[in-house]
This record gives C-alpha cells, sequence and structure tokens, in this order.
C-alpha cells in the first residue's frame, strides 16, 4: 500500500470453537504465529475469517479482540 505494507506470508490457525458463529484462534497456533513472525521481522498487518451467517462487517467481538 501507499505506507509501504506488503503482506509476504499468511497464518491459517485453527478455530477452536469449531462454530459457524463464533471464531477463536488455537492460543498455541497463535504464539507460535507470534514467534516465526518475530524470528522473521515481520509485524502482524491484521486477521481475517468469514462470517457466513452475519452481514459481511466486523462484529462487536472482532471490533473488541481487533489487537488481541
Amino acid at each position: 500500500d501507499e505506507n509501504g505494507r506488503l503482506i509476504t506470508k499468511v497464518y491459517y490457525l485453527t478455530n477452536t470453537d469449531e462454530a459457524e458463529d463464533h471464531f477463536t484462534m488455537d492460543p498455541k497456533e497463535q504464539l507460535a504465529a507470534r514467534k516465526d513472525m518475530r524470528a522473521n521481522g515481520l509485524k502482524p498487518l491484521g486477521n481475517w475469517h468469514s462470517q457466513p451467517s452475519s452481514p459481511s462487517r466486523p462484529s462487536d467481538e472482532d471490533i473488541k479482540l481487533a489487537y488481541d
């Protein structure tokens, strides 16, 4: 983008809720991803997940947990 940010790696994490209406990243996978980013000089740019049964916009919980 105009700020020089570029996605170079994607981490696919397990939904530990196993539900279509709620998403929680596996804590061990999340920690491993953070460690890998740190080891490779990467910074998190964001995360995403599908919301098949709700509108295509961040939920209140998505916003609350955006920087978790």
